[in-house]
């Protein structure tokens, strides 16, 4: 716990002490399922977190008699167990209680409607009228999972047909027979969040003396350098880099535009990285680049003569084939990441 003095806004002529804050760091636990809230009710019932007895500050440690560490391990044993009753075990300080949770039954699971699909009818209606908190009509339309719940309850105790289409675009439909357990979509309230690309973090390290500055820009290159070898090393002979890892001109040309709007500096440190990979690249044995002619040169001291025309000729277009396919594929690759495929 710690107490916080929040900045007095600026007056002119006389100043207030800012009131203080008492606060408390929480870090965010990531590697336990802990329950933060439990809802009463779901509509017009009993939630089933609810009547479970399950408290918010418990440590969820199994789920059907397995361990579950992550929420969606957790969602999974409860998909596979719609209609039934899951056994859980909970933590609740230093306390281990066991419970059972009935896990409504679900549209989704019922008709084995794959994650990604989109349900656009539901008998004869796509849409239906909700009252929003204000109490306004508000118009919602399918696949909005509170158009599903609203067209659902309205279709208790019959049997609805549901048509949907399916992640590659295929138009399926389902006979779902509605219960009042049965009528609440849970499952298309599950959403996970995506995984998300972030740059390096940067450390910056001040140096005022130029010498000393010379020296760290020099460790620093050698670094870079030693990362582009082993990149190609584990690229081309272990196989532990991907190809889809590499980017061309496009891909180098939107990462340098999205660090120049950082500032200088970072447009700086990018193209000292971008100078250290080419270095590698022009140095490798290849007949078109100074690592190739440096080849060449070898030959000819060991031969006592130089390559014959013929053979530079055909190393030259052999090279230039292979630069310009390895072109094409990163440039592919940088358009495809570009628009989102």
């Amino acid at each position: 716990e710690l107490t916080v003095v929040p900045k007095s806004p600026f007056t002119l002529i006389r100043k207030t002490p800012p009131p203080t804050l008492d606060a408390e760091l929480v870090p965010i636990d990531e590697e336990h399922l802990v329950v933060a809230s439990v809802l009463d009710r779901i509509g017009d019932r009993t939630s089933p977190a609810k009547e479970s007895g399950i408290p918010a500050g418990a440590v969820i440690l199994s789920a059907d008699g397995q361990p579950v560490r992550k929420w969606y391990e957790l969602s999974e044993v409860f998909r596979r167990n719609t209609g039934r009753q899951v056994p859980l075990t909970y933590r609740i300080g230093d306390t281990v209680e066991s419970t059972t949770l009935a896990v409504p039954n679900s549209l989704v699971a019922s008709l084995e409607i794959p994650v990604g699909a989109r349900i656009f009818k539901i008998g004869d209606a796509s849409s239906l009228t909700l009252k929003t908190e204000a109490g306004e009509p508000k118009k919602v339309s399918l696949p909005d999972w509170r158009a599903v719940a609203g067209l659902l309850r309205e279709s208790i105790d019959k049997t609805v047909e549901v048509e949907y289409v399916t992640p590659d675009g295929h138009r399926e439909t389902g006979q779902y027979q509605v219960t009042a357990a049965g009528a609440d979509p849970w499952l298309l309230r599950i959403h996970y969040v995506p995984g998300f690309n972030c740059y390096p973090l940067m450390e910056k390290n001040p140096v005022h003396n130029p010498i000393t500055a010379l020296g760290v820009g020099f460790g620093r290159a050698y670094e870079w350098t030693m990362v582009t070898i082993l990149t190609i090393k584990h690229l081309i002979f272990t196989r532990q880099v991907s190809t889809e890892k590499i980017s061309g001109p496009v891909g180098i040309f939107h990462i340098g535009s999205q660090l120049a709007e950082s500032g200088l500096p970072h447009l700086l440190w990018f193209l000292g990285v971008i100078s250290a990979n080419l270095a590698v690249i022009n140095f490798l044995p290849l007949p078109i680049v100074d690592g190739g002619l440096f080849v060449f040169l070898l030959l000819e001291k060991i031969r006592g003569e130089p390559v014959s025309i013929k053979t530079q000729v055909a190393t030259q277009l052999v090279g230039i084939a292979l630069i310009a396919t390895l072109f094409i594929l990163v440039t592919y690759q940088d358009i495809l990441r570009l628009i989102g495929v």
